[in-house]
């Protein structure tokens, strides 16, 4: 047969390899980042901050002080362990990681397709049906007994039903076995409606290969997500011992308030209320307290005329 169409079976659930060329230059910052974001267990994965991209402005400030000053940050004896000097190293690279998954993330936002519609499931069921029909005649009449061809069949029938991806990948695969130049005839006279069955593989495939493509942005885009928030939580952990470690290093420095935490203009708002309010709770609270007072002053005056 030359180069069989079983071929494109054995390429089910196989991973491309990697050339066998040069080897790639690996920034061993960036290495560290994917090691420390795919060590996060799922339940540690916090969410991406609010006004992330304002976040990741201000931490350019915090990473220029704490690179300065890394020597005596790295000293400090944290309860979790010193500060190490990749932590500091690394949060520029995290950082722009994750400015660069934000612009993706909100690109899908924009971009994302709903779920399936009803017709859309329709005809995604009828190609599994389709499918089953002409995986049955080649299993059961051309290829019984034949192990390694019956093999190639488990391999192309493997798979989710509702993976839409999968039921093209399918198709396509059914489509060459059924039509190849040894198989056409046969299949063409089989009176069970195989050939109907393979009608409906070609018509749906157009449509079915835009739910592939469609599919495959939702999964990548559920991918960048996950990935963002791993990301930004592996950033505010090391921010936060990096924080810890200037507020211990620098309680009577200026240099303090180089490290202090980013507020948005919520909290800004809050805090500037809260001190505006302050004064005036005071007073009240003092002029409560002084008409207490002369409330008890004057109930002592009246009891010793009584």
């Amino acid at each position: 047969m030359g180069l069989s169409y079983w071929t494109m079976a054995n390429a089910k659930g196989v991973g491309a390899k990697a050339s066998r060329g040069a080897k790639a230059v690996v920034d061993p910052l960036r290495a560290r980042l994917d090691g420390e974001t795919s060590a996060l267990a799922a339940s540690d994965v916090g969410k991406v901050p609010w006004m992330a991209a304002e976040r990741a402005k201000h931490l350019a400030g915090f990473v220029a002080a704490a690179t300065r000053d890394a020597s005596e940050l790295c000293v400090v004896a944290l309860p979790d362990g010193n500060v190490e000097p990749w932590e500091i190293a690394v949060l520029p690279v995290a950082i722009a990681e994750a400015e660069a998954l934000g612009a993706l993330v909100q690109a899908d936002q924009v971009a994302s397709g709903a779920p399936l519609s009803d017709a859309d499931a329709k005809l995604l069921g009828e190609v599994r049906e389709a499918q089953k029909t002409v995986l049955w005649a080649f299993r059961r009449l051309r290829y019984r007994g034949q192990a390694p061809k019956i093999k190639e069949l488990d391999a192309i029938e493997a798979g989710e039903p509702g993976d839409v991806g999968d039921a093209h990948s399918d198709s396509a695969r059914l489509i060459a076995i059924a039509d190849h130049d040894e198989e056409r005839a046969w299949f063409a006279a089989l009176a069970c409606g195989e050939p109907a069955a393979l009608a409906v593989l070609k018509q749906h495939q157009p449509g079915l290969g835009e739910l592939a493509k469609r599919a495959v942005g939702v999964k990548a885009a559920a991918a960048r997500r996950d990935q963002l928030a791993r990301v930004w939580t592996v950033i505010g952990r090391i921010e936060q011992r990096v924080r810890d470690a200037a507020d211990y290093r620098y309680r009577a420095d200026p240099r303090r308030a180089e490290y202090k935490a980013y507020q948005t203009p919520t909290e800004r708002k809050r805090k500037a209320e809260r001190k505006a309010e302050r004064p005036k709770k005071l007073a009240a609270k003092k002029a409560a307290k002084a008409a207490a007072e002369a409330e008890k002053k004057a109930a002592r005056a009246a009891k010793k005329k009584g």
